[in-house]
């Protein structure tokens, strides 16, 4: 994960702080699987968002 740009890093924060209360503790935990969601859906945190969740 080191090279992910500032933005990237803040929109894994930003997944993550949405769905704090959804995911796994073993999740929360990389930020990988967080960065993967938001590339699958270019970068759209709502849709990041949705597809984590389900």
């Amino acid at each position: 994960m080191d090279n992910i740009t500032d933005e990237g890093k803040s929109m894994v924060e930003e997944l993550r702080r949405r769905t704090i209360n959804e995911v796994t503790p073993k999740m929360l935990e990389d930020a990988s699987v967080f960065y993967r969601f938001a590339k699958a859906r270019d970068f759209n945190l709502g849709q990041a968002e949705n597809m984590l969740r389900k």
